[in-house]
């Protein structure tokens, strides 16, 4: 599990929950909070299933005014919304488990990091959501094409539970940006 924040100098940081609030607290200039981990609909966590953030803390200064994208199940349900309803500015997420075919894993891995990419590169949150599903279907077409199809229905399954201010409002903004 990792969680990386960008400041606007670009700078990354990688930490866990037990440093987190400490780079938090130096580095009040990050805009964005992207995460690897395990999740709940209330609840992302990291290693051993750690809460990092839940329903309970998502009011907390970490997230206002922040894009937020953490790459785990379900944790769009409610634990997204919540950020948002606390000034989260977007919320990337999924609302229901993520699957993977591991025998081609890294499409599915690189379907979700383009979140991470699209928002390098300048993109609104309406703006890196459609550059996501472009992505996703792309990929969907050459696992089908390729005679992947057990592995196209689940790459499918997760495009439509990516949620994003483009999906419902109570994901954010669409005009959100973090360059």
């Amino acid at each position: 599990m990792f969680i990386l924040i960008w400041n606007p100098e670009g700078l990354k940081l990688s930490v866990v929950r037990g440093d987190l609030r400490v780079v938090f607290t130096l580095n009040r200039r990050y805009v964005y909070v992207t995460g690897v981990g395990h999740g709940t609909d209330t609840t992302y966590m990291g290693e051993h299933c750690d809460p990092i953030f839940d329903i309970g803390n998502s009011q907390s200064e970490e997230l206002r005014n922040k894009v937020v994208h953490f790459f785990a199940c379900q944790t769009a349900a409610k634990l997204g919304a919540a950020s948002v309803n606390h000034g989260c500015l977007a919320y990337f997420g999924y609302d229901k488990d993520f699957i993977v075919s591991m025998h081609v894993s890294d499409v599915f891995f690189d379907c979700d990091s383009e979140i991470d990419r699209a928002f390098a590169d300048g993109l609104t949150a309406e703006e890196v959501y459609d550059r996501v599903i472009a992505h996703y279907d792309e990929k969907i077409d050459e696992l089908e094409g390729g005679g992947h199809d057990e592995a196209a229905a689940a790459l499918i399954y997760n495009r439509d539970h990516l949620c994003a201010p483009s999906v419902d409002p109570k994901w954010g903004n669409k005009k959100a940006r973090i360059i």
